[in-house]
């Protein structure tokens, strides 16, 4: 992407998108955004700061309900 270098690894049933910011200001505080999931679904947001502190969120996979 523009804003960010992306990396996908994993399979469709265990995915993990890394974004590392391309933006010297940004890339100063953060050192990677790490995104997981499953299928359709994210599982986990993590964002790893230079200094080695993290935030974490996880999320419930629910699966998507038809309309």
């Amino acid at each position: 992407t523009r804003d960010f270098l992306a990396t996908l690894a994993g399979t469709p049933d265990a995915w993990k998108l890394a974004l590392e910011p391309r933006d010297a200001t940004l890339r100063a505080q953060v050192a990677v955004i790490d995104i997981t999931g499953k299928g359709s679904a994210v599982t986990q947001v993590e964002i790893v700061e230079q200094d080695g502190d993290r935030s974490v969120m996880d999320s419930v996979a629910r699966p998507l309900r038809a309309p």
